[in-house]
């Protein structure tokens, strides 16, 4: 994949994840909604400003509510 490709898809998933945690109220909520669209437990954590320990703990107190996209 060329480098220009890879940086404008990187910029389409940093605004769909933008809005993700501006639609959601709690950091919980934008973290499952987050994983479920795919993305990976260390890029969620800089989305949502929180450790990847963090997000891997969410994520597993709450295995079943993970939302699916």
């Amino acid at each position: 994949m060329s480098k220009e490709i890879e940086n404008k898809l990187d910029i389409l998933i940093k605004l769909v994840a933008a809005s993700v945690v501006k639609e959601d109220k709690t950091q919980t909520g934008s973290i499952l909604r987050l994983k479920g669209m795919g993305i990976v437990n260390k890029d969620i954590a800089k989305i949502v400003d929180t450790s990847e320990s963090y997000v891997g703990l969410i994520l597993s107190k709450n295995k079943n509510k993970v939302k699916k996209k």
